[in-house]
């Protein structure tokens, strides 16, 4: 669990959200009104913006673009039941004891509880075996349209079409808009390299540590030397609750 939360007021503007969630290196920033929780901003809000106005909007504020949902757990609460809550409900965690904010759990907080847990599915169980790519010298407003209307949050990013990068969410906020760079440069500029990879035959555990030690939430899987699908934090909560 992420202790000392951070919040900011709904009043604050999306550049500065993104400012904030990019000096932390965080997914999510928790919005307070009359510093009481009242929703949540991630790096999928933002693309969405972003999709929508062609440009990061300057003008919005935290409150226009929050999700006002989210799932209150206990301190208390086990691993497997937050991992069931976040599942069945689709909400950011927030911890609270009694009506007190005290942390936020991530998909990355499970995956990495579940990296020591006695449970090991294959991996290739809770793979996705459709994978989305672009050529690297496609834009990023090309790129971060297809993220949005397919809802992923990754594209593998392609030369030769061969997969050499990935680009995310993260890269979206961290390397584009936190630097004020303009959405029709090359989305190859901007991507993660070089590409980490498991092979398909992999343990679902292994790959729960390699995510935790490489402080990544997506893990292309290879077959020989070919890349046939993409394991999410969020896919391997999943699995590991099933399992």
């Amino acid at each position: 669990m992420g202790r000392n939360p951070v919040t900011v007021p709904s009043t604050v503007r999306l550049n500065e959200v993104i400012e904030i969630m990019a000096a932390r290196q965080i997914g999510s920033v928790i919005v307070t009104r009359e510093d009481s929780p009242a929703g949540v901003v991630t790096e999928r809000e933002i693309i969405r913006e972003v999709v929508k106005a062609g440009a990061l909007p300057s003008d919005m504020t935290a409150e226009r673009i929050m999700t006002p949902t989210f799932v209150r757990i206990k301190p208390e609460s086990s691993v497997e039941d937050a991992a069931r809550a976040m599942m069945a409900r689709k909400g950011r965690l927030l911890v609270f004891d009694g009506e007190t904010l005290v942390g936020i759990l991530t998909s990355t907080d499970l995956v990495r509880a579940f990296s020591k847990s006695t449970l090991n599915p294959p991996v290739k169980e809770a793979a996705t075996m459709h994978i989305l790519t672009a050529a690297a010298d496609e834009t990023v407003a090309s790129a971060v349209k297809i993220m949005f209307d397919k809802r992923v949050g990754s594209l593998l990013i392609t030369e030769k079409d061969q997969p050499t990068a990935i680009f995310t969410e993260r890269d979206l906020l961290t390397r584009v808009l936190d630097e004020g760079e303009s959405l029709n440069r090359r989305v190859g500029n901007f991507a993660s390299k070089p590409l980490i990879d498991l092979p398909l035959d992999s343990s679902a555990r292994n790959a729960a540590t390699l995510m935790t030690e490489r402080k990544i939430k997506r893990l292309p899987l290879r077959s020989g030397d070919k890349i046939v699908g993409i394991v999410t934090a969020r896919d391997l909560v999943e699995l590991f609750t099933k399992t």
